[in-house]
């Protein structure tokens, strides 16, 4: 497999490198695999609630969070792309 030029194994890959593109594929086992989605998930959600609670909190940062409106919605779309891919290779 480390000889074929069209697959580049890479080894070992940390968890905290798995969002920044470390590798386009990453096989576990399925227990791990699932774990692996379901916390990233459950951070990403509680993030997002976070800062929707943040940027609602007052006139301010609702004013604030109307201006950076379109980047929010980059982010979410490239979070749910990016969710999407990764469950179509989990199955």
């Amino acid at each position: 497999m480390q000889q074929s030029s069209e697959i580049s194994f890479i080894g070992n890959v940390e968890a905290r490198d798995l969002l920044n593109g470390a590798a386009d594929v990453v096989v576990t086992d399925g227990f791990t695999g699932n774990m692996v989605l379901k916390t990233l998930e459950g951070t990403a959600m509680g993030v997002f609630k976070m800062v929707k609670e943040a940027l609602m909190s007052n006139l301010k940062s609702k004013l604030a969070a109307a201006m950076v409106k379109p980047e929010l919605k980059v982010i979410k779309i490239k979070w749910i792309t990016r969710s999407m891919a990764v469950r179509a290779s989990s199955v």
